[in-house]
């Protein structure tokens, strides 16, 4: 079968969508928090981010480390089963090799999650827009946006984590020097600094006060 010609491709794409409806994109914007120990705050949850998007990344280079070694082994027994039954190989070891098993974008956006409650915690804001980046010309017409006397009030920043967020008698993980420690929550901590935690195994002395970014629930 000879290949199919690009331009041959991009019109079967268009016409397998002809029916779709235009494809939309959340976008955050982030506000500094007003008082200095808010920012402080803020820049650690950037920092958990950063962390945090490593650990995804390193997850995944594990994973294909494992798919490959799989690959390479899977192969060696397809070779030796053909041989064996005097039969040609007609498959090569990148053909068991299976990327797609570590997709991982479920830990970044998890990271991203986080990163804006924490944001949020801290006495910042995140406001969100919908931007189309596909199939735009099928979308509705853009309502006028509100004049500056109806416009609507943005909500009272927070700095305290929620009281939900910092049950006490919950358990949790928190992330320390790259790893996720159990641990069980004591309550609300003070000011914009997240919730008291005290980790499972340690000592009472342990106990800490911890950014909501640091904190993750098992599902």
């Amino acid at each position: 079968m000879g290949v199919v010609p690009r331009f041959l491709v991009a019109v079967l794409v268009g016409l397998s969508c002809a029916g779709c409806g235009p494809l939309y994109q959340t976008r955050y914007t982030f506000e500094s928090p007003d008082t200095a120990e808010g920012r402080l705050c803020a820049s650690q949850c950037v920092m958990w981010q950063q962390t945090c998007l490593l650990t995804c990344q390193q997850e995944t280079t594990r994973c294909q480390e494992r798919e490959r070694d799989d690959a390479r082994r899977d192969y060696r027994a397809y070779v030796r089963e053909r041989e064996s039954k005097g039969l040609k190989i007609k498959r090569t070891e990148s053909s068991f090799y299976n990327a797609g098993h570590c997709a991982n974008s479920a830990c970044a956006d998890q990271c991203a999650a986080v990163h804006r409650q924490c944001h949020e915690t801290c006495g910042g804001t995140v406001s969100t827009t919908q931007a189309c980046v596909a199939f735009c010309d099928q979308a509705p017409p853009v309502p006028p946006a509100l004049p500056a006397t109806a416009a609507p009030k943005p909500p009272p920043k927070a700095p305290d984590a929620p009281p939900s967020t910092c049950q006490p008698g919950r358990h949790a993980e928190v992330l320390w020097e790259g790893n996720w420690y159990p641990a069980r929550i004591l309550g609300q901590g003070t000011g914009a600094r997240g919730c008291r935690i005290h980790y499972e195994g340690y000592e009472s002395k342990d106990d800490e006060t911890v950014p909501l970014g640091r904190i993750r629930y098992p599902g």
